[in-house]
């Protein structure tokens, strides 16, 4: 690839990104308020959110962008549309002091929910065949994303007396976790097909290029800053 070429690519990565980034953000505020107002038929109490965006917008980013997008696209979404209700609902913003660190571990969850995807994509061409994969990278990033973020529930809302800061504490906390994460499965599959079938009808067609070649010094940087955010979402929950 020559310097003309690998410039061309580098601008379609980050319009790709934008693009990205504005799909999840605007997904997020305008579906917000629908989904918010409809109960979770799984669960006895809490309502539908909009995870599925954020979901579908982190897994593309890996499989489409990969490198520093699969840390830059989830915590732009999800950066910009928290400080939107901060300031739209600046009251329950800010309800409780401790609820502020769970910002790092539902943005680190995307994270790892990119980095499925780049990982996904790395072993597989983007065709067709391709789709059952991304189905079942979703779900396995779902699963992780839940559990992170419930552990991180568990450890913010303990040191509020919510939860015993116990085994049995945690586990009270996954079970009552578990009809929100059967909505995230169903909800976020139905998004990743949405966009699954258009993407990969435009890398066949080779209108967007998905080839991402990954350097030492890259793949370095991507493990320890996610190394790095796992570890700082914990001491910002624990201190």
């Amino acid at each position: 690839m020559n310097i003309g070429e690998k410039i061309e690519n580098n601008m379609q990565k980050i319009i790709l990104a934008g693009i990205l980034v504005m799909i999840g953000v605007i997904g997020r505020v305008v579906l917000h308020d629908f989904f918010n107002s409809i109960a979770n038929p799984w669960a006895e109490f809490g309502y539908l959110d909009v995870f599925f965006v954020i979901a579908a917008v982190s897994i593309f980013s890996g499989i489409l962008l990969g490198k520093y997008y699969v840390f830059i696209v989830p915590i732009c979404v999800v950066a910009i549309t928290d400080v939107f209700y901060a300031l739209v609902d600046p009251a329950n913003a800010g309800a409780a002091h401790w609820t502020s660190w769970l910002f790092l571990f539902t943005g680190s969850g995307y994270v790892f929910m990119a980095l499925i995807g780049f990982y996904t994509k790395k072993k597989s061409k983007l065709n067709m065949m391709f789709i059952p994969k991304i189905f079942g990278a979703g779900i396995l990033g779902i699963i992780i994303y839940d559990l992170w973020t419930n552990f991180g529930f568990w450890l913010t809302y303990s040191k509020l007396g919510w939860y015993p800061a116990t085994f049995e504490g945690l586990v009270t906390v996954y079970s009552g976790g578990l009809p929100f994460m059967l909505w995230h499965i169903i909800s976020a599959s139905i998004a990743i097909a949405v966009i699954a079938v258009p993407v990969v009808y435009l890398k066949e067609h080779k209108i967007i290029s998905s080839e991402i070649i990954l350097k030492p010094f890259e793949k370095y940087t991507i493990a320890g800053a996610t190394l790095a955010l796992i570890v700082l979402s914990i001491i910002s929950a624990i201190l």
